[in-house]
């Protein structure tokens, strides 16, 4: 999956539980440990892991890509999963060209 952002942007993101059809399904009782969220690229991107690990954020910081992943265990079995954050260029800032006289009050 690709998640594609501006600088500045900040999305919350959390762990969907999948069954063998990649429909939803409840979460799990009980983890083996609290899920490990990493990602590759902190220029790009600042992750602010939740304290229970069930939820992170992630905030864009400049043009490139970022990959996150999460990885935890339930029932001595391994998961992973990634998602690939695209930020984009900043838009330029815009440059005065000109001015304009404009009335402050209504007039009739």
């Amino acid at each position: 999956m690709i998640l594609t952002l501006q600088p500045g942007q900040l999305v919350e993101l959390g762990i969907a539980y999948l069954d063998e059809t990649e429909r939803p399904m409840q979460a799990p009782a009980l983890l083996d440990y609290t899920p490990r969220w990493t990602h590759e690229n902190p220029a790009i991107a600042t992750l602010t892991v939740a304290p229970d690990g069930l939820t992170a954020q992630v905030e864009a910081q400049g043009a490139g890509s970022d990959l996150v992943q999460v990885a935890l265990s339930v029932g001595g079995r391994s998961y992973q999963s990634a998602l690939l954050l695209n930020i984009l260029a900043a838009p330029p800032q815009p440059t005065l060209t000109q001015i304009a006289i404009k009335p402050l009050t209504s007039y009739e």
